[in-house]
């Protein structure tokens, strides 16, 4: 069974990622300078004010992650297995 939690701000940077791989993927109008200016807000004003919860669904390989975990670890996979070939 999988419990939906609400986040801590020890989640905050993996949100905060989250957030930025969401508006580079959706919104390639918004210039790099306004991504990054609201980056650090992102983390110090929006997800401490902002009612969110998220899942730990991403412990599972077949699942759907409500919080983005799942792909985060996927990229953290990646980039793991990369540095492995490479040496």
């Amino acid at each position: 069974m999988y419990q939906i939690i609400k986040p801590t701000p020890d989640d905050f940077d993996e949100l905060t990622c989250l957030w930025e791989a969401s508006v580079r993927a959706t919104h390639h109008f918004i210039p790099e300078a306004y991504i990054q200016k609201l980056k650090p807000l992102v983390w110090s004003v929006y997800l401490h004010s902002c009612l969110l919860y998220t899942s730990d669904a991403a412990d599972e390989e077949d699942s759907v992650d409500l919080g983005g975990r799942r792909i985060i670890n996927k990229k953290q996979r990646k980039k793991k297995r990369k540095k492995r070939e490479e040496r």
